[in-house]
């Protein structure tokens, strides 16, 4: 007997069926890029804790890139040109033994392209911030978040929504094979478009079991997740 109901995620990964390219009005070609060149450097100022910095240039030719249609990307088309992107960014990690982590990374891009119009650049992020770590709580039992931004590029006067997705999460190993978790997803419930048309899914809980074994001296692991959208 079987028992099951709940919201349907639709997305490309899940429309396998339907092609990404639909709204393409022209063959998509492969890119090159002729310079892809960065420099930057690595300090330790103590036990623990990593800082990276890092800037660079990055030119393609054939660059594909989403135009929207739309403010709310609801519809969109795919072109292709050259473009340019100058970057520069900041990372860092702390690690403590083995019960804190923590990592934070920003990085700014600015874009240009051959083309006038500067709607295809919308979907290129100009700012993106990540951060998170892990705490060991207990003996076993571990807490984790997990925090997402995203500015796009604007153009015209106009950019499209920012992304900012936060998660928290928890996981207890049962054995050395077994782990069991608890994931909630984009607490903030924000509302973004990562693909045309399609709208990310508001805050859920993700039960998460991954269980791992040994077969001929290589490990093997086995995920299992469930999404619960609220």
């Amino acid at each position: 007997a079987d028992l099951k109901g709940g919201v349907e995620e639709y997305d490309m990964r899940s429309l396998r069926a339907i092609s990404p390219y639909w709204m393409s009005t022209m063959p998509i070609y492969d890119g090159y890029r002729p310079l892809d060149a960065a420099a930057g450097f690595i300090l330790y100022p103590f036990n623990g804790m990593e800082l990276t910095a890092r800037a660079g240039y990055v030119k393609t030719l054939d660059r594909a890139m989403q135009v929207p249609y739309v403010n709310q990307l609801t519809a969109s088309c795919l072109v292709q040109y050259d473009a340019e992107q100058l970057f520069a960014g900041l990372s860092c990690k702390y690690v403590y033994s083995d019960r804190i982590s923590a990592y934070a990374s920003a990085e700014y891009s600015k874009w240009s392209s051959d083309e006038e119009t500067g709607a295809v650049l919308a979907m290129l992020p100009q700012f993106e911030l990540k951060c998170g770590g892990q705490v060991g709580l207990m003996n076993g039992l571990r807490a984790n978040i997990d925090f997402t931004y995203e500015s796009m590029t604007a153009y015209d006067g106009f950019r499209l929504p920012y992304v900012a997705d936060l998660d928290l999460g928890a996981v207890y190993s049962l054995s050395s094979r077994l782990d069991l978790g608890l994931k909630c997803r984009n607490l903030l419930n924000s509302r973004h478009f990562r693909y045309a048309g399609v709208r990310n899914t508001g805050f859920s809980v993700q039960d998460i079991c991954v269980e791992s074994c040994f077969i001929n001296r290589y490990e093997v692991r086995v995920k299992q997740a469930f999404i619960i959208p609220l």
